[in-house]
């Protein structure tokens, strides 16, 4: 069987299993009057992607959309190994020589904010890749084998795995996440899931958590998220993205608490607290996290979780165990309220980032 004939099998199921809003996205995202590209020549892969007034004469984004089509189909048919890889991966192996291949670069590269025109293709097909993803035509495991991110790691808790410690900060990987997973100094203390990342956690990073906590001998059902991210706008937006990210991969109930609260620093902590009130560009994000959470006593200054001191770490830690026992979490750490995904991206941020 071809890969074209593949094709039409997956179309077909694709057509029965998905809603109308991603049916009519896919059909609009592939150029289906292109031809193979693997085989193809430059003059052919210009004719069906063309665009004059792009610097390189190329309608990029429907060429990497198509492009990123074609591979997934392909790997399914047999024709082209699963990447087995990182996204990066995924741009050295195909994307990055088809273009030095074809000479799709532009004469004069221009400078994007500093980043080159590679720079800005590259976030842009991490982004083409996602879209693909939150349209569900695909995910990042089954057939392409995306392996989880170099800078995210998780442990599986023993005790009690839907309770998930989660930290935007990779540096706190020893001295948080690994004593909630390990039961504490003395491993007597509850394990649970800990799972950390840097920065907003990647979508293929929490469908590698989300997947193995569903396969479990005793599946997880209904996560509980304890989200341990900077007190300001942008450790807000994280807390919000872990806890819709879980609802995407197929959690109906997802419960995610804040666990960065004002009263986790010192007065000292707070007189080094970065002032945002200035920052217009983030106008938006830093309203809503003064509503939610107050600020630093009304004011939009902001304060990043790692400077909370080892006694108040300790504290916070067995409040958690403490809840988790006596079933009163919602009494001690304010609730994330769900947001939707598609609020979840500003459009100051590269393409890629959310989704990736």
């Amino acid at each position: 069987m071809s890969w074209k004939d593949t094709e039409a099998a997956v179309l077909q199921r694709l057509e029965a299993r998905l809603s109308p809003e991603n049916w009519k996205w896919l059909r609009g995202a592939v150029n289906w009057e292109a031809g193979d590209l693997d085989e193809a020549s430059t003059t052919e892969v210009r004719l069906w992607f063309n665009r004059p007034s792009n610097k390189n004469g190329i309608n990029d984004t429907g060429l990497c959309r198509t492009w990123i089509w074609q591979s997934w189909i392909k790997i399914q048919a047999g024709v082209v190994d699963p990447v087995n890889g990182n996204l990066r991966s995924y741009w050295y192996q195909t994307v990055e020589p088809f273009y030095n291949t074809h000479s799709l670069w532009p004469e004069e590269e221009p400078q994007r904010g500093g980043d080159t025109f590679e720079d800005h293709l590259y976030e842009q097909v991490l982004g083409f890749i996602g879209d693909f993803v939150r349209h569900r035509v695909f995910f990042y495991r089954p057939e392409w084998q995306f392996q989880l991110p170099s800078d995210s790691r998780y442990i599986i808790g023993r005790d009690r795995a839907k309770f998930i410690f989660y930290t935007e900060k990779e540096g706190l990987w020893e001295s948080h996440c690994v004593p909630m997973a390990e039961g504490g100094e003395d491993q007597l203390e509850l394990k649970i899931t800990a799972f950390s990342t840097k920065g907003q956690p990647p979508f293929v990073a929490v469908e590698h958590l989300a997947n193995e906590l569903m396969n479990l001998p005793y599946p997880v059902a209904n996560p509980v998220i304890l989200a341990c991210s900077d007190f300001d706008p942008w450790g807000l937006r994280i807390a919000e993205q872990i806890d819709a990210k879980m609802r995407f991969f197929g959690f109906k109930s997802v419960t995610t608490y804040r666990l960065i609260t004002l009263d986790l620093f010192t007065p000292k902590n707070l007189k080094g607290a970065k002032d945002l009130s200035k920052m217009t560009a983030s106008r938006t994000d830093i309203q809503h996290w003064l509503d939610v959470t107050g600020g630093v006593h009304g004011e939009a200054k902001g304060i990043h979780c790692d400077v909370v001191n080892r006694s108040r770490r300790e504290q916070l830690f067995k409040d958690i165990r403490l809840g988790i026992r006596r079933g009163d979490l919602a009494d001690r750490f304010p609730l994330v309220k769900p947001v939707p995904m598609e609020q979840l991206s500003p459009a100051d941020e590269p393409i890629g980032r959310l989704y990736t």
